[in-house]
This record gives C-alpha cells, sequence and structure tokens, in this order.
C-alpha cells in the first residue's frame, strides 16, 4: 500500500433514517431560532440586501421542512406522496439555490415570474367565470320556459 491509501480515511457508513430525521429536525430547529430572534427586525431596513437574505433563509427552510416532511411519507411508506415531495424538495432546492447565487437580481425575477403566473391563473380563472355564468344565465332562461309550459300545461299532455 502507499501512503496516500493508509493516509485516507475508511468511508464513512450511510446515516440511518434516525440519524438523517434527527439531523434535519436539529436544522429546521435552527433556521426557526435564527428567524426568531430580534435580529431580522433591526434588519428590517427594506433594503435589496435585507430583502436577499430573508428570502435566502425562507428558502432554506423551506428545502429543510420539505425534507422533514418527506422523511415522514418514507417512514410512513405513502410511495405517492414521497414522489410529489421529493419532486418539490428539488424544485425548492434548485429555486433556493439559484436566489443564494443569483442575490437580489434572482429574488426579483423569481417575483416577476410567479406575478406573471398568478395573472395568467387570474384571467383563466376569469374567463371560467363568464362561462360559468353566461350558462347558468341560460340554465335560468330554460327554467323559466319550462315552469311557463308546465304553469300551462300541468299533466304533461299537449293541448291542441
Amino acid at each position: 500500500m502507499s501512503e496516500t491509501e493508509e493516509q485516507q480515511s475508511p468511508p464513512r457508513a450511510r446515516p440511518t433514517r434516525a440519524e438523517l430525521a434527527d439531523a434535519t429536525d436539529r436544522l429546521v430547529a435552527e433556521i426557526d431560532t435564527a428567524f426568531a430572534s430580534d435580529r431580522w427586525v433591526i434588519l428590517r431596513s427594506e433594503t435589496p440586501q435585507t430583502t436577499w437574505r430573508l428570502y435566502d433563509g425562507a428558502a432554506l427552510r423551506h428545502c429543510a421542512q420539505l425534507l422533514r416532511e418527506l422523511a415522514a411519507a418514507i417512514d410512513a411508506g405513502m410511495e405517492f406522496g414521497v414522489r410529489i415531495l421529493m419532486r418539490s424538495l428539488v424544485e425548492a432546492a434548485v429555486l433556493s439555490v439559484y436566489i443564494h447565487f443569483g442575490k437580489f437580481e434572482a429574488v426579483e425575477a423569481v417575483a416577476r415570474a410567479a406575478r406573471h403566473s398568478l395573472e395568467g391563473v387570474q384571467k383563466e380563472a376569469d374567463h371560467v367565470d363568464e362561462r360559468l355564468a353566461k350558462r347558468v344565465k341560460k340554465a335560468r332562461k330554460s327554467a323559466k320556459r319550462l315552469r311557463a309550459h308546465h304553469a300551462n300545461n300541468p299533466y304533461g299532455r299537449n293541448r291542441r
């Protein structure tokens, strides 16, 4: 064996589920403690740097909470829930990295994209509301005609 092979530490064993759950709980608790401190009140100067730090921390907390939920779903044997949470965790982690390295400009880009998406959803909802209102109006006219017809023809027979 060469010297470098002897000096290398043995490979680390994979952590158990209990160790991962404990580490996740400690991470979430640490993030919650940081957000609960008065430090954020002092920093609340609405500067781009402060806004970026808040979003960066919130993104980290969101990832940690998804990790906690994912572990609970795995323990419960909820395969479909695990798949959904895993996808959400990957998306949140990518967005978190984007915000972290993109600074305030990334926060603004995410906000613009979210607003654009929400405006599209609102337009679609308004369109559905319009169609529904037209159908309700048409159904009321039809019901009025049917009531008038049945009032003139109580036995359902055509009178001629």
